[in-house]
């Protein structure tokens, strides 16, 4: 290191003579090594265990950090990690494959399972497969091994599974990937949203085939789904907000605006122009997209999960479940305005019913008989549940679960904690805009939750209060005792008789 510490009198002239030496002594080092040693020679020291997979096929084990680091330093477009045996993309499972699900069926009990086969990896190589659906390319290293040569001949079988050499697939890249895309007439309506005159044929990063948007009826009502904001910085469209909703199995539906999600009480809407369908691991992609499609910089806004309450072919109504006040998305697809343009909207609700609070006496259990036989005839009573009191509106769109209380006079709305989604049942006429007063309560295993149960799971997220209660079995119900309005007639409960 003495070289980079010259004193200030030495030339460059003589540092670069002995960096051209240091180098030289190096060399000679290696070449010294390279003498000595002895010819190389090719090894099996590489092994893997023998395991059958859930699709029945013989695998060997490879190692993941394996396959990662070659994914990594492969230098090539629009690749992505090679799917598992279910097809899945985000859950990597590198792998030999030694036998087809066929042939495993004709092969019986293998009692070879658990043990470790060896094998060395030879260079690695590309090929454009012939009958895999959507995958235009193929990268693998070919693997050679006597000893599963030798299993499968044990077995009556030909060399090689499907008649290909044995490989561990490192990466593949999709169809339609790369390539040359047009100017889109819509995208004048709301800016160039999102490079969509980007024509360069570059990778199009996180997004398998640029023709396609997917489709979003596949998600379900009820399930939780992520949503995912993402400031976009491209050097073509501009600044903008990407919206992406979706899951691993069906990849990010995603949309683009100009501007921001409106806020609860907010009526205006904006203008979202829908994007290609990208892959579920780019929801996590922050960082520099350096050329072609989307160029610039992406950061995150937003990660978290969407209760997904309404589905149709125009339609997508989301509850943003992640956050401490849930707000819904209306999205739709209005008419005459392009296949991909759409509109969104915020319609949480923020008017708080009016209410007055009920005081109860209590009584002592050695008094409760007696106060019954002295209450009038047509009386009603019923058992007091210890909960959380609430009020049910029985609106025109479906019923609305309200809590008491308010967050800075906005309304605590239950409904999709309690119903898990927004349901939309029919009932007379007359009694649209009724209110209900109830009691909030939880049942596990047909036991009623502990007040401070109960508690937690009113007081956490949407999207956590939903897994617990789905993990756990908890029902959520509301017993209602008393009506605060009758369509829109109001009732005073307190001088009406129970019985009315």
């Amino acid at each position: 290191m003495s070289i980079f510490n010259s004193p200030p009198d030495v030339s460059r002239k003589e540092i670069q003579a002995r960096l051209d030496q240091h180098h030289y002594e190096i060399g000679e080092a290696h070449g010294h090594l390279a003498k000595v040693a002895a010819d190389p020679v090719s090894t099996y020291s590489l092994a893997g265990r023998l395991y059958l997979s859930k699709s029945n096929w013989l695998l060997l084990e490879v190692p993941n950090a394996l396959v990662r680091g070659a994914f990594d330093a492969i230098h090539e477009h629009g690749l992505e990690l090679p799917p598992n045996q279910a097809g899945e993309y985000d859950q990597l499972n590198a792998h030999i494959s030694v036998a087809t699900s066929e042939e495993t069926a004709r092969m019986g009990d293998i009692v070879e399972r658990g043990r470790n086969y060896y094998y060395q990896m030879g260079p690695l190589k590309r090929v454009k497969p012939d009958g895999w659906p959507g995958i235009s390319e193929v990268f693998f290293f070919e693997v050679n091994s006597p000893d599963l040569k030798a299993l499968r001949k044990s077995y009556g079988l030909d060399p090689y599974p499907n008649g290909h050499a044995f490989h561990i697939t490192c990466a593949v890249r999709r169809k339609g990937v790369l390539y040359h895309n047009d100017v889109s007439k819509v995208a004048s309506v709301i800016g160039h949203i999102g490079g969509v005159s980007d024509i360069d044929k570059q990778a199009a990063v996180g997004i398998p085939d640029r023709s396609d948007v997917g489709d979003h009826s596949r998600l379900t009502p009820g399930e939780l789904v992520d949503f995912i904001r993402q400031v976009h910085l491209a050097e073509r469209s501009g600044k903008h907000t990407d919206l992406r909703v979706g899951n691993p199995q069906t990849g990010l539906y995603s949309w683009a605006t100009k501007k921001e999600l409106p806020k609860p009480g907010e009526k205006h809407q904006i203008g979202l122009f829908q994007q290609p369908l990208h892959s579920h691991e780019y929801g996590g992609f922050e960082g520099i997209i350096e050329s072609g499609y989307g160029k610039g910089k992406v950061r995150k806004a937003e990660k978290g999960e969407a209760l997904v309450t309404g589905v149709s072919p125009r339609k997508l109504d989301l509850t943003l479940a992640s956050r401490k006040h849930p707000e819904r998305i209306h999205m739709f697809k209005p008419e005459g305005m392009g296949d991909k343009m759409w509109l969104a909207r915020n319609t949480t609700p923020t008017e708080p019913l009016p209410y007055e609070k009920v005081h109860h006496k209590n009584v002592r259990p050695s008094e409760f008989e007696g106060l019954l036989k002295k209450l009038p005839a047509g009386s009603v009573g019923q058992p007091k549940v210890d909960g959380a009191s609430a009020l049910v509106w029985l609106a025109k769109h479906g019923p609305e679960l309200y809590s008491y209380r308010t967050a800075k006079e906005n309304p605590i709305v239950q409904t999709e904690r309690f119903f898990q989604g927004r349901p939309k049942p029919e009932y007379p006429k007359e009694l649209i805009n009724s209110i209900l007063r109830g009691e909030e309560y939880g049942l596990k295993d047909n036991k009623p939750l502990a007040p401070q149960q109960l508690g937690a799971i009113l007081n956490s997220t949407l999207a956590n209060s939903l897994r617990k209660q789905r993990r756990e079995g908890i029902d959520l119900k509301t017993m209602l005792f008393d009506i605060q309005q009758h369509g829109k007639k109001p009732i005073d409960f307190n001088t009406t008789p129970y019985s009315d």
